[in-house]
């Protein structure tokens, strides 16, 4: 045993097992650690158990739906290896009781030991989950897109939105809405009648909205909530530890009888724009901070029917317990957010906060079992209110964790698809496979060295799948144009080229969580779970190539030369067509690329949509726009609609989109419609193409002028007809010729002079169904045999059965 234990083989097993000594550190030595002393903080209901409490479904009754959710005595001995799971429990009503929720089901439904982490700063319960101090953060309110990468490495943590909408605004009780209906209307608190039935300015005890605990409080104005910290700057004061517009302001500084009062939290919750809001809208209000006293002082008016105005978010206790209703202000814009500045003073504000999607939080550090877990987590705002209606603060019965115990108890068929037990393949943890290897390679090094080789490849290959996104996925396609012919002219350039243009692709992959599937040479197939990520890593990654330092041999094709509008690059180096498609994928794991693989027709669209764009260009389906579009609110990217197209082998039509980043909008592009040959139907150049279609170009005139509004050098087509027939009506008359063609609409014409055009061919393009004979070739008969609707609706119209490919401005 003594020779086994300080053999190389068994020290290398063993480092590989256990790891590196926390490298965590090391790698983060630019971002502030976790404050572990700051995970013990104390929750909103001080009554509630948070750790060590009863069972929530420790009576017998409940083992039948424990069994039926894969909870069983093998799986939970297998567990008990792996690490404990530490769920952050929010030191606020929502999050208080979504983590209880999660700690009762990964605890009594999946068999790990958990424990709570009580936190009241999100920042250090992201670094947290980061080095795996926290493995689920379940509400995140406040998370650009960027904040991950400006505060921890984005690859120790996932995030994704969860189905909890956080808002925030000014609200008033339902007694007073059920007393005063129109007060819903932000149009009310203009009125003086309405004002008066508000507290008036000054009613606010002064000891409530002081941030500390004071001997003589009031006297010392740095004590002020709103002092600390001042987020306005100079230009705007804490007045009497509150927020006084122009209009309530009196000329020695006391309370205006003129204005009533609203009360708030911190000035930080706000940012300015409420109090924006107030001055822009020239509302006799003034805003009182009461900082952690804001609640209690909610409740209390509550109780005793107090009429008030009070600042909220949502999901929250306090908006349960009143039954509180926000006041419809304007709604939320993109211009109106465009005036948004830190001083009220500069903030141009008047509308309404937009929702946002409150976010949850991953450990990479998690047993995998929970990262299934996590994906499957749907708590939303109605089940949260439903926790909180519960709750003795609310006017039910109930402390945080008995409220969410009876909910969870009553609506299983809710959460049962959340489980991720399986009960045929469990996790073993590291001390498991030691104590196993050790004991089975006693003094016969080759059996532990096959041990280990066994080991290492089922553990990458639960990495592999655990770091691969499943279900519905982003596929992104990236190619180089005219990869094939730069390699034959300057091979040397391009094996540098080629180097540059792969680690900036790899580099930015990695920011967004994207998984590298495949590569060829100059293609890679990305796969992301969020679907933001992905548009925002084929931006990023065309900004990056446009500043990059390529070859000067690259300069001299035409393909990577470079293109300069005024002071802007608009094209530089190697030119990289994207495609991105929102679908779902068979995963499996190749042996050979050692890597998980995507396989399925929504890769192959995919594969398709990349080599439709040009070079320089991002291109998305349908599918990923339309599921983007209701939350779409980046104004530093275009979304541009590019019609319907057809791909080669592919039924299914589909909507085609440009993404346009602000940085890229110079570039502009031929449209990404190709001819569709008139005989054989191919979506490409054909020698029958060539040889009899259209060559000449075809124009359409406005009524009563000769201006040109459509030209185009080919006809191709497409059920985009219809939307030509709304700005057209045809005219019965038809005039059909060799050498000139003229059809009809109205007071409008349309010319063509083709070229080697057949008088057959020239019949099809023209005639309407009732004045010429049709000339079908078999292809054509074919096709209007699989497709009446289709052929009817393109003779129905003649010519115009296409969509116009608009090469020229």
């Amino acid at each position: 045993f003594s020779m086994l234990a300080f053999s190389p083989v068994f020290l290398l097993l063993a480092a590989q097992v256990m790891g590196p000594p926390s490298s965590a550190h090391s790698r983060h030595t630019q971002y502030t650690p976790c404050n572990t002393s700051k995970l013990h903080e104390t929750p909103f209901d001080t009554e509630t158990c948070i750790e060590s409490c009863e069972p929530c479904f420790g009576a017998p009754e409940w083992d039948a739906l424990k069994a039926e959710v894969g909870l069983s005595s093998d799986l939970r001995f297998h567990r008990l290896g792996e690490p404990i799971v530490t769920v952050a429990v929010g030191t606020w009503a929502s999050a208080t009781m979504s983590g209880q929720a999660l700690m009762i089901l990964i605890e009594e439904m999946m068999g790990y030991e958990v424990k709570a982490a009580v936190l009241s700063e999100p920042t250090n319960g992201m670094v947290c989950v980061a080095e795996g101090k926290i493995d689920i953060l379940p509400e995140m309110w406040y998370l650009p897109r960027r904040m991950i990468s400006a505060t921890v490495s984005p690859h120790d943590l996932r995030a994704r939105p969860s189905a909890v909408a956080g808002s925030s605004g000014l609200y008033i009780p339902n007694y007073l809405v059920d007393e005063y209906p129109c007060a819903l209307s932000y149009l009310a608190l203009k009125s003086k009648f309405f004002l008066r039935l508000l507290p008036p300015d000054g009613q606010v005890a002064c000891e409530l909205k002081m941030a500390s605990f004071s001997t003589d409080p009031c006297t010392n104005s740095s004590e002020f909530v709103c002092m600390t910290p001042e987020v306005w700057g100079s230009k705007v004061q804490c007045s009497n530890g509150r927020f006084v517009p122009p209009n309530c302001q009196t000329s020695d500084g006391s309370f205006s009888p003129d204005c009533a009062e609203a009360i708030m939290a911190y000035p930080e919750w706000s940012n300015s724009w409420w109090e924006s809001v107030v001055l822009n809208l020239g509302l006799n209000l003034t805003l009182n901070y009461l900082g952690a006293n804001l609640q209690a002082e909610i409740l209390r008016r509550a109780a005793a029917r107090e009429r008030m105005l009070f600042y909220a978010n949502e999901p929250s206790i306090e908006v349960v317990a009143v039954g509180g209703h926000p006041i419809q202000f304007a709604p939320f814009t993109e211009d109106c957010a465009s005036k948004f500045d830190s001083n009220p003073n500069d903030n141009g504000v008047h509308c309404s906060e937009a929702p946002r999607p409150l976010h949850m939080l991953l450990s990479n550090t998690a047993p995998q079992a929970i990262h299934q877990f996590w994906e499957r987590i749907e708590l939303t705002n109605k089940i949260l209110d439903n926790m909180m209606k519960a709750h003795h603060m609310s006017g039910g019965q109930e402390d945080s964790r008995a409220a969410v115990c009876s909910w969870l108890q009553k609506n299983p068929e809710i959460w049962k698809p959340w489980i991720a037990n399986d009960p045929s393949d469990p996790q073993m943890s590291s001390l498991v496979i030691i104590l196993v290897t050790t004991f089975l390679c006693t003094g016969i090094t080759c059996i532990l060295v096959l041990a280990y080789v066994v080991w290492r490849s089922r553990t990458r290959l639960r990495q592999a799948y655990a770091s691969a996104p499943a279900g519905e996925v982003v596929f992104m396609c990236i190619g180089v144009q005219g990869y094939a012919e730069l390699l034959d002219l300057i091979p040397d350039e391009m094996s540098n080229a080629t180097n540059t243009y792969q680690h900036v692709v790899r580099e930015t992959l990695k920011t967004y969580n994207g998984y590298e599937s495949r590569m060829f040479e100059d293609s890679f197939l990305i796969v992301f779970s969020n679907a933001m990520e992905s548009v925002l890593c084929a931006v990023e990654t065309q900004e990056k190539l446009l500043v990059c330092t390529w070859p000067e041999a690259l300069a001299e094709n035409p393909c990577c030369a470079t293109v300069t509008r005024g002071d802007r690059t608009m094209f530089h180096g190697l030119r990289v067509h994207i495609g991105l498609h929102l679908g779902k994928a068979e995963r499996r794991w190749s042996s050979l690329a050692e890597r998980v693989e995507y396989s399925g027709r929504d890769v192959v669209l995919a594969l398709k949509l990349a080599t439709r764009a040009y070079g320089g260009q991002i291109l998305m389906t349908g599918s990923l726009y339309d599921s983007m579009l209701p939350t779409w609110n980046d104004n530093t990217i275009q979304l541009q609609e590019l019609g319907i197209h057809r791909f080669e082998d592919v039924l299914a039509m589909h909507l085609l989109v440009s993404v346009v980043p602000l940085s890229l909008s110079d570039r502009e592009f031929l449209s990404v419609s190709k001819c569709i040959c008139s005989k054989c139907k191919q979506e490409q150049s054909c020698q029958y193409c060539q040889a009899s279609d259209f060559a000449g170009q075809v124009t359409a005139f406005s009524p009563g002028s000769s201006k040109t509004i459509m030209s185009g050098p080919k006809i191709m087509m497409s059920l985009s007809l219809k939307k030509i027939k709304s700005y057209y009506q045809p005219h019965p008359d038809v005039r059909v010729s060799e050498s000139q063609m003229e059809l009809h609409f109205g007071q409008s014409s349309i010319q063509a002079s083709p070229h080697n055009l057949p008088q057959s061919q020239t019949a099809l393009a023209f005639a309407l169904p009732n004045q010429t004979t049709q000339h079908l070739t078999r292809a054509e008969q074919k096709q209007e045999e699989e497709e009446p609707e289709f052929t009817a609706l393109c003779r129905q119209t003649s010519l115009f059965a296409a969509d116009m490919a608009l090469h020229d401005p």
